[in-house]
């Protein structure tokens, strides 16, 4: 007598990718490791910060460009690049080149997309918390951000941001922010 004994499939759940190039090198990259990261869970989404030489914009979007060209065969139509840069400092051609970069008609199948901090990162940090009306300068956001969050390095320290904070924080940006920022898709609760 034999029986069959019927064995399921393992099957790997794709994550779903995000690259990041960030013009910060601590703050940024603390924000998603150690917050966004932790919210979403490991399970779902793989954050990759993209490592760069500067903080100029087109040199941030060409360090992105060396890890989309490095991953070509691995990136599916659910992954997405991210650009994360200030408006601070910069001159408005240069962040009209990655604007158009995002808009331009890539041959790549996945999405591209622009978070552009209006007048740093740290206005978006505020966001978590307030409404951030009364900020205009980096100088400003900075000093402000101390009352909510203490920086180490200029590192966002782990978990410091809550779920309902970054829910929050959308829709606020793109209230006070006339361009599409901060778009975010991935699920945060």
């Amino acid at each position: 007598m034999s029986f069959r004994q019927d064995r399921k499939e393992e099957t790997r759940s794709y994550k779903r990718l995000f690259l990041i190039a960030a013009e910060g090198a601590n703050t940024e990259r603390s924000y998603f490791d150690g917050n966004i990261r932790y919210l979403i869970g490991e399970n779902d989404v793989d954050f990759h910060i993209v490592s760069y030489q500067d903080s100029f914009p087109l040199h941030v979007l060409e360090a992105l460009e060396g890890e989309i060209e490095n991953r070509k065969n691995e990136l599916s139509a659910n992954d997405e690049a991210w650009i994360v840069i200030d408006r601070d400092q910069w001159k408005q051609e240069h962040i009209q080149e990655v604007i158009d970069w995002v808009n331009g008609k890539p041959k790549d199948i996945f999405r591209r997309d622009l978070a552009l901090s209006n007048p740093c990162f740290e206005f978006w940090l505020i966001l978590h918390f307030e409404d951030g009306k009364e900020l205009f300068t980096t100088e400003e956001c900075k000093n402000k951000l101390k009352e909510y969050i203490k920086l180490n390095r200029n590192k966002v320290p782990e978990q410091s941001i809550q779920r309902e904070q970054v829910k929050n924080a959308i829709p606020t940006e793109l209230l006070q922010n006339g361009q599409t920022c901060y778009n975010v898709e991935f699920k945060v609760g």
